[in-house]
């Protein structure tokens, strides 16, 4: 016996307006495949089923309905490799076509009698959202879909509605259009929009979006180079007044940073962001690997140019004074490591957090009163600048955590006592480390300290060496050797 469903007598997902082909040679077979569908016999005239009702539209998509619903009792399983490669790509061109000759149409025709207004909806993106039950992007997609191939793309439309590019390429399409200089005549338009068209049969939408980029140099070669300068011109002057940047509360100790760039200044970050996001290399004594992911290290760059901004105290004055970060705690909680600190936005930072802020920072001493009013607010103090810093520079010329290659303008420098438990602000407590290795000396269990050398030397925690042998920088130990 044949398999259900032989190609080409094929009667499932082939529709055409008002019609669903059924070969008569075909009806016997699919009626244990489809329940149902030998019911269709007395409807059969040369080849096709018809419904006494196909000139009404509603009717027309509830044939379509009930067709799925058959659909839904095949047997998948009975057919050939063959078949299912033809059911699958024929039936994923009918999701276009019934977009096109369907959806769009409907959209276009409500949007024309107004129904957005009719039902007290602000826009028609609006009404479509509620009535399709859709996200806004993608009532927008529709809605800017629509109106394209209604005003701009008669070639696209009839590709859609005839299952010759999918709903994607058609967005896409349409957004290559969109973006072509206004100044673009009308053939080149029309050669465009062609030539998208055409290579929508061979290319996914994404290759088909590379190509709208740059399509008038495929059909316009003499005119393109102008054009495309009025349309660069264009494009980045658009793109300038949509810039934003936002920094927003995402739960707690997160900050969510979000926003746009121009193609110029994202460019202008990545290069300076780059050189501090790179990959730490393998500690050579304890063998340490830098495990953060791409993402992470970003984000490590972007605070750590922050810290370096701040350092070099070039930024212009805020209100008068110059920027600086505030942190309000109780003097006896940091000399303890407990508690948290408060920062003038009103979030919080644990201790660690604050003594490390604190190692290098200008610090304002703030003294509370008992209900916590600022008695007295004091001048900077505690920080290593000008002789002590230059000496201690000259000693360790950058960072000097066991591998590191971070020079010297990146660095902080750390308090081997901290000056809340008594520590000096003098070259013999103090020793530069990189934003990523102060991080790690607060936080990951290291000690460091000055020997009797003058020379810093780290302290492994137990984790990494259960002896805690002292180990030293690199440059610090070919000095002594």
């Amino acid at each position: 016996m044949r398999s259900p469903l032989c190609l080409p007598r094929f009667p499932v997902l082939l529709l055409t307006p008002g019609l669903l082909w059924v070969s008569a040679a075909s009806l016997t077979e699919v009626s244990h495949v489809l329940p149902g569908a030998s019911g269709w016999r007395a409807g059969f005239v040369g080849g096709f089923v018809y419904s006494s009702a196909m000139s009404n539209a509603v009717a027309l998509v509830e044939q379509v309905s009930a067709l799925l619903d058959l659909c839904g009792g095949v047997d998948w399983s009975l057919l050939s490799d063959a078949e299912v490669d033809e059911v699958l790509v024929r039936g994923f061109r009918q999701v276009g076509r019934f977009t096109g000759s369907v959806l769009l149409p409907l959209v276009r025709e409500a949007e024309a009698r107004g129904l957005a207004a009719a039902h007290d909806a602000p826009d028609m993106r609006a009404w479509l959202r509620d009535t399709l039950n859709v996200r806004p992007a993608e009532a927008g997609r529709l809605l800017r879909l629509a109106t394209a191939l209604d005003d701009d793309l008669p070639e696209t439309a009839v590709a859609l509605a005839g299952g010759a590019v999918s709903v994607e390429h058609a967005q896409v399409i349409a957004e290559a259009m969109r973006a072509l200089p206004a100044e673009t005549p009308a053939d080149v338009r029309a050669a465009a929009e062609r030539e998208l068209v055409q290579r929508s049969d061979t290319l996914d939408p994404g290759a088909v979006a590379l190509l709208g980029r740059r399509v008038l140099d495929v059909v316009d070669p003499d005119g393109s180079a102008k054009l495309q300068a009025s349309q660069a011109e264009r494009e980045a002057a658009e793109a300038y007044k949509r810039r934003d940047l936002r920094i927003c509360p995402a739960g707690p100790g997160l900050k969510r940073i979000c926003g746009l760039l121009d193609t110029e200044g994202a460019e202008t970050l990545r290069v300076a962001l780059d050189p501090l996001a790179a990959p730490r290399p393998a500690d050579p004594d304890t063998g340490v690997r830098d495990d953060r992911t791409h993402g992470q290290r970003m984000a490590d760059a972007l605070v750590e140019m922050g810290e370096r901004a701040l350092r070099m105290g070039e930024l212009p004055d805020n209100g008068g004074e110059r920027p600086t970060l505030v942190v309000t705690m109780p003097y006896d909680k940091l000399a303890a490591a407990t508690g948290v600190g408060t920062l003038d936005s009103g979030d919080i930072l644990p201790a660690s957090q604050v003594r490390r802020l604190a190692c290098d920072a200008n610090i304002i001493p703030a003294v509370l009163g008992g209900e916590s009013q600022v008695l007295d607010l004091g001048r900077g103090s505690r920080h290593y600048a000008g002789a002590a810093r230059r000496a201690i520079i000259l000693r360790d010329r950058g960072c000097v955590f066991p591998g590191c290659d971070r020079p010297y303008q990146w660095c902080h420098v750390h308090h081997c006592t901290h000056w809340a438990n008594g520590g000096r602000t003098d070259q013999n407590n103090g020793v530069l480390l990189c934003g990523h290795h102060h991080r790690v000396i607060h936080h990951n269990g290291w000690e460091v300290r000055t020997a009797p050398d003058g020379l810093p030397e780290f302290i492994p925690p137990p984790s990494i060496d259960p002896e805690r042998k002292p180990i030293r920088h690199h440059r610090h130990r070919q000095r002594t050797a």
